[in-house]
């Protein structure tokens, strides 16, 4: 396991997708401060430079992002995200259940670093948490 510790922004509107995250970090023995948004526009309001609410998010190391959420969806941010000088280098790892070809090809379009899938079973996020935490740390090296 990695021994580097990370601030992780997740972008997901399913509490039990949430609750799995928390638990996959947790089994991994992975250091993580993470940080909850149930939509995009959340995550607009608290990563702003100039934020529009009391709710604000550190910069995070990597972003989860589900791409199906209620007022601001994950494409949407994606696009915001890379617009933003502070936050374009940012890694941004799709999780999502979507199966459609075309959503992957327009995700990795836009800017984001990899595409993944929900598990079936809770277990299936730790492999994915694995991987998506040795892309942001080389990312970062």
């Amino acid at each position: 396991m990695l021994a580097k510790s990370f601030t992780v922004l997740h972008v997901e509107d399913s509490s039990d997708d949430i609750s799995f995250t928390e638990r996959a970090f947790t089994r991994l023995g992975a250091k993580v401060n993470l940080h909850v948004a149930c939509d995009g526009e959340a995550v607009i309001n608290g990563l702003s430079e100039t934020p529009k609410t009391e709710v604000t998010f550190p910069i995070p190391d990597f972003i989860l992002l589900d791409l199906k959420m209620p007022k601001v969806d994950g494409f949407e941010l994606l696009i915001w995200l890379k617009a933003q000088e502070h936050l374009k280098m940012i890694p941004v790892f799709i999780l999502t259940d979507s199966t459609f070809p075309h959503d992957q090809q327009k995700a990795e379009d836009l800017g984001a670093a990899h595409f993944f899938r929900k598990p079936v079973h809770p277990l299936g996020f730790d492999s994915i948490l694995s991987e998506a935490m040795a892309k942001a740390a080389t990312k970062r090296s």
